[in-house]
């Protein structure tokens, strides 16, 4: 008999071997001088004091050297969509990466100068199909206000790269059950509703030409949680096993994101 496998609750973190900075949170939605102490267009994509990132404990980064990187960084910039990265000094590290464009940014969104944005680097390795592996960044400005988001992908059920199935919010995250009837492995996306202009989701995080995550089913007529953790920058497609007891995943779905 086929045992349908449960959703681990605890995530399985493990520290990076080796610490990297300091690292800064670059964009054009932070343009400050430093030297000067003025705010000019043309210093964007600079880093000072006001764009640097911490690993303490004490910038909504988790513990003191888990690595895990966080900082507050105050938008000086119009509103509107705007890109950034989170890089070193001499742009030796610099994620999200997108090996399909190694120019492609991150996207945010603000409301005006005044914003207060938060980022977070996640050197940690994290199991359990999520997706990066490693080195994940988040953004909390990452969507639009109200945005809804669907996913999409190469499989039938994920509408065959044409229209997207609508996830539902839930906690910390985006989500849905959605039955694969053929076993396979499977290109796909979380992104704004119908649009791949806005934001979209896969391992290079909300980077529009970002790669497509993965997921593989093993069994026919599998059901594939489809999931967003905003708080991790990460997607995943993780196989539940064979339909039926929908309802008993979906629990421990609610569970996770509680």
């Amino acid at each position: 008999m086929l045992r349908r496998p449960l959703l681990v609750l605890a995530l399985l973190l493990i520290p990076a071997l080796s610490l990297a900075g300091p690292y800064y949170v670059r964009g054009d939605f932070y343009c400050h001088d430093g030297e000067t102490g003025t705010s000019v267009t043309d210093n964007c994509w600079g880093y000072d004091a006001g764009n640097e990132m911490f690993d303490d404990g004490l910038h909504d980064d988790g513990a003191a050297n888990d690595g895990v990187y966080g900082a507050w960084v105050t938008c000086d910039q119009a509103a509107g969509r705007r890109e950034w990265k989170i890089a070193l000094p001499d742009w030796s590290e610099n994620y999200p990466q997108s090996f399909i464009d190694a120019l492609a940014n991150g996207v945010l969104f603000t409301t005006g100068p005044g914003d207060v944005i938060h980022f977070r680097l996640d050197q940690r390795f994290l199991f359990d199909g999520w997706q990066p592996f490693a080195n994940a960044v988040q953004c909390d400005h990452a969507l639009p206000p109200g945005a809804e988001l669907d996913v999409i992908g190469a499989a039938p059920e994920l509408g065959s790269w044409i229209t997207g199935v609508p996830l539902f919010h839930a906690g910390r995250g985006y989500q849905r059950v959605i039955t694969i009837a053929t076993p396979g492995t499977y290109e796909f996306k979380i992104r704004v509703a119908g649009r791949w202009d806005v934001a979209n989701f896969g391992p290079d995080y909300n980077n529009t030409q970002g790669r497509n995550a993965l997921v593989t089913t093993t069994y026919p007529n599998s059901d594939v949680a489809f999931q967003l953790d905003e708080q991790l920058g990460r997607v995943r497609g993780l196989e539940l096993g064979p339909v039926p007891a929908r309802r008993t995943s979906w629990g421990q779905l609610k569970q996770l994101y509680r």
